[in-house]
């Protein structure tokens, strides 16, 4: 989205809307991410973030009214983690960076014929790849010697970005059932649900669980809770390829957000949408909290990797 100046005054991000977690969630897993690193890593990923091309346009200046609640790389590290969202607009100054496509994989998801879980059919991509795909890109453009500072920050945002990206189950399927949506439902964008306190589409649903506070403080205390919430285990970095992510959150959303099919929705934004289930969203945000911190914690996880 086109990026927005944050003021020196205030200790407020500026919401952008996009179709991913919303910046509440990538903040926090950027935070949890960077509270797993080294006092080494940490020196190596604020040198490399200071070389982003838009450091100096913006990140720098509004830090001020941060370096009271958190050190520049970790604030930098939370910056970061919504650019690609910011660029997507062609007004944009670095909107030649933005790949909309390396958002989500399109694993398709059907209700009336029986798929194979363990390796979906997936939807040809446009020509400029898939998370799946930008992930493993960005991380050997990181670590390549032929590729200058400022463009490694680039993909070094990418990277932060799109770990987070692929373990909203939303992002990594679409559902083709039956006639309705031949071309699918865009991972849930095209389906509305409704909630105690509100109608939605499922996309939007997902990608709030998380929250939807972008004050400083309130990011900072919810990535210290869900690390609380979710102890650090070393399962967790036991399969570090995007690939098997990918799997895992499609069938987060098939048997989750889907309820395997049972889930009732609406097709229409005007239409009366149907009430989820009860727990529904109490069950989504656990699943959510839990998806969100492990994403944070293989984010470090690749992160150690390449720096080291």
């Amino acid at each position: 989205m086109k990026l927005r100046l944050v003021s020196v005054f205030i200790f407020i991000f500026i919401i952008t809307n996009s179709f991913a977690w919303n910046d509440h969630a990538h903040m926090t897993i950027a935070a949890i991410a960077w509270d797993r690193l080294s006092d080494q890593e940490k020196v190596k990923v604020t040198d490399l973030l200071e070389q982003h091309p838009e450091y100096n346009n913006s990140w720098k200046g509004a830090y001020n009214a941060h370096k009271n609640l958190l050190p520049l790389g970790k604030y930098l590290m939370m910056r970061a983690s919504m650019w690609p969202d910011e660029i997507k607009k062609k007004g944009n100054l670095n909107f030649t960076y933005n790949r909309f496509e390396w958002h989500y994989i399109v694993q398709k998801l059907y209700f009336d014929r029986p798929i194979d879980e363990k390796n979906p059919e997936v939807l040809p991509d446009k020509g400029n790849g898939n998370v799946v795909y930008a992930i493993n890109h960005v991380i050997t453009s990181i670590q390549s010697p032929e590729i200058s500072k400022p463009l490694k920050a680039v993909y070094f945002s990418w990277l932060i970005h799109l770990t987070a990206d692929i373990h909203q189950p939303l992002h990594t399927c679409a559902m083709f059932d039956g006639d309705k949506f031949k071309k699918g439902d865009r991972g849930g964008n095209d389906i509305y649900i409704r909630t105690a306190s509100d109608t939605t589409d499922l996309q939007d649903f997902w990608d709030e669980l998380l929250g939807t506070s972008n004050d400083t403080r309130t990011v900072l205390q919810q990535g210290f809770t869900y690390r609380k919430q979710i102890p650090f285990k070393e399962e967790y970095l036991s399969n570090m390829n995007p690939d098997s992510w990918a799997k895992e959150s499609f069938l987060i959303a098939k048997y989750n957000a889907y309820l395997n099919g049972k889930l009732k929705y609406a097709t229409n934004k005007k239409a009366p949408a149907p009430k989820v289930p009860d727990n529904y969203v109490e069950n989504s945000k656990t699943l959510a909290i839990k998806q969100g911190t492990i994403a944070g914690y293989r984010l470090a996880g690749q992160i150690s990797s390449i720096v080291k």
